[in-house]
């Protein structure tokens, strides 16, 4: 993703030097998952309001990029129900309810225990060992006073992710996938 000015930064300064300090415990972000936070962080901060219609070729344009990876990125943001897009036709800024961010957060709740049991029974080594690094690389984001959360989510989702993975349980994997990408 090119990085021209302050629009298109990805972290704030004060991340950005955690992220610098433990750089060793952190997985760099595909450009697609650049993209979604910024635009994440854009809706969050009312740059984009609830309704508002984003043009792929805009924001392909926007971050130098084709329109892949802004595709990409607006299935992430879907999945997290931060856009809505109607086939062929628009991609706009969901609303959410209060109501629904609790289900959202009461399932992924389910599947992260769950996830967690098998991966009790199922994780090796090597995988209880990247959870170690992805669980401390959390803390230390978890410690940090900014008001920039978008680093600590995606964190989070590498928790996930690495729980997911120690579980060795593909059925729950996908599901984890679907509800957390």
């Amino acid at each position: 993703m090119a990085q021209s000015g302050d629009d298109q930064k990805v972290w704030g300064e004060s991340s950005q030097a955690n992220l610098e300090a433990d750089a060793d415990t952190f997985t760099p972000l595909t450009i697609p998952e650049q993209i979604a936070v910024q635009i994440a962080r854009e809706i969050l901060n009312g740059k984009f309001e609830v309704g508002d219609k984003l043009s792929e070729y805009k924001l392909a344009d926007r971050f130098n990029v084709s329109r892949g990876p802004i595709r990409h990125a607006i299935t992430i943001l879907e999945r997290n129900s931060f856009l809505h897009s109607t086939p062929r036709t628009s991609t706009r800024v969901n609303s959410m309810s209060r109501h629904e961010v609790e289900q959202l957060f009461a399932v992924r709740a389910e599947v992260l225990s769950l996830l967690g049991s098998y991966a009790a029974r199922n994780a090796r080594s090597k995988d209880i060992e990247q959870l170690g690094v992805e669980v401390a690389a959390l803390k230390v984001l978890a410690a940090d006073q900014s008001d920039d959360l978008a680093p600590f989510y995606l964190q989070s989702h590498r928790c996930w992710a690495a729980l997911s993975r120690a579980s060795h349980a593909k059925t729950l994997s996908q599901i984890n996938m679907m509800i957390t990408s």
